[in-house]
């Protein structure tokens, strides 16, 4: 079997990461079933039937994509006001690997609410208000089965009411940014384009050649270095920049990987939402850190250096949880502390962890928070009762800021020392709980582990 290094796909950004995994999956149902891939001096390797040449073939003349559909959302094309440039080009294609994705467009259309839509935006907005449960079940339950892929790494439904994956944002969509939509109209520019510079694209977005001529679009939350902005780039933040619609529409297909499912800590508790090595956020680790920084957690992404076939890195993200003793990793700060107590899965070297973090206004970003390797490390044991303090919650409604600098210095102290457990961590570890205890009235403000 041929080994491939897509020079393209590397664990950072985040969206090269997926843009990986979509590679691994589309290549093991479509094209062989034999595939394998892993992680090899930060980019990956693809070993399977196809060589380079072949590898590109099936891209282009082969591949159907995965429907991509959000019928919930505004913006995503069913809509009166929406962008439809993607989702009436591939409604009018003939192409018959288009021919599912032609199917869902008409089902979702020829829904009653979606026939005749009130034009008025107050009404619209009534409209999804009033039916996004309902759209969401119906998507479940009308819409093929290669649709529900896309409907588990959205959203887990429960019977209060739906819950959204961290990785993709609120639905489907960031902010105005709506993934679908955008999809959509990647695929039609990859079908309505002329060959060759469809495979210029493609072969810039596996191999990392470069290319000119990129289509402008939003760059979105997966790769917040390419939009600009302040500390991101040399430039102002750029809403729309020269976007592969490969790199697109690989990274999307590699976010299907990450279903989320109910579970259950014990067996009187009720069901809880679990989505693949998704944990609480922790303003630590990294340079950028801020107390005031809003977020939707963050998500530790696996790296291995053995090959692995599409169906084991599927089973190991269905399992994608951290053990920290009998319990579930609930935080960066959790996850740490699993890595270096083999509480994680076999076969694992390290992480790549990014944190959802709001910059740019209200916009959020995969921002990049360190690589941390698993290696079995003894000594943070030791660690175990110093975390039991950061993670203990304040009697009080409002946490004093003092009490709260105090948690974040011992939080980043216990952090470092997690990845690099030496006696001068652990003396800064000292030492960050020698201040916290210093604080006036902790035992009142501090409620029992």
């Amino acid at each position: 079997m041929p080994d491939i290094l897509l020079e393209g796909c590397a664990s950072r950004p985040l969206a090269a990461y997926l843009k990986a995994l979509g590679i691994l999956r589309l290549v093991g149902e479509q094209a062989d079933a034999n595939a394998r891939g892993a992680w090899q001096n930060g980019a990956f390797l693809l070993s399977s039937s196809l060589d380079r040449q072949a590898l590109c073939d099936f891209f282009m003349e082969t591949w159907q994509p995965t429907p991509l559909v959000t019928p919930w959302n505004g913006g995503s094309g069913f809509y009166p006001g929406d962008n439809r440039e993607g989702i009436d080009a591939l409604a009018q294609s003939t192409s018959p690997r288009l021919a599912v994705y032609r199917e869902v467009i008409a089902r979702i259309r020829n829904w009653p609410e979606l026939v005749a839509p009130p034009k008025e935006k107050k009404q619209l907005d009534e409209l999804r208000k009033r039916c996004k449960e309902t759209f969401l079940q119906r998507c479940r339950a009308e819409l093929p089965e290669s649709c529900l892929p896309w409907l588990d790494a959205t959203c887990i439904l429960r019977t209060d009411k739906a819950v959204f994956a961290p990785l993709l944002g609120t639905g489907g969509n960031e902010g105005r940014l709506e993934y679908s939509s955008n999809f959509m109209r990647h695929v039609a520019k990859i079908f309505a384009c002329p060959p060759e510079e469809s495979r210029a694209w493609l072969e810039s977005a596996l191999f990392g050649l470069p290319v000119n001529g990129l289509p402008k679009s939003a760059a979105g939350q997966f790769d917040p270095g390419h939009a600009g902005g302040c500390n991101q780039d040399t430039g102002p933040y750029r809403a729309d920049v020269p976007v592969n619609p490969w790199d697109f529409l690989l990274l999307f297909e590699g976010t299907l990987l990450f279903a989320g499912s109910l579970t259950r800590r014990a067996p009187e508790d009720p069901n809880d939402v679990c989505f693949p090595f998704c944990v609480e956020g922790l303003a630590a680790g990294f340079a950028s850190s801020s107390l005031t920084d809003k977020g939707r957690g963050e998500i530790w992404m696996p790296l291995w250096s053995r090959t692995a076939s599409l169906r084991e890195v599927r089973r190991l993200l269905g399992e994608g949880r951290a053990s920290l003793g009998r319990r579930q990793a609930r935080n960066g700060l959790d996850f740490a502390r699993a890595i270096a107590s083999l509480g994680v899965e076999r076969g694992i070297d390290g992480f790549e962890r990014y944190s959802f973090l709001e910059r740019r206004g209200q916009s959020y970003v995969a921002l990049p928070s360190g690589s941390l390797s698993v290696q079995y490390q003894p000594q943070v044991a030791l660690l175990d009762p110093v975390a039991r303090w950061v993670q203990q919650r304040c009697r009080q409604k409002e946490e004093p800021n003092s009490l709260t600098a105090a948690r974040r210095r011992l939080a980043a102290a216990v952090f470092a020392c997690t990845r690099t457990p030496d006696a001068p961590r652990f003396v800064a570890v000292s030492r960050a709980l020698a201040r916290m205890d210093t604080l006036p009235g902790l035992p009142g403000l501090l409620a029992a582990p």
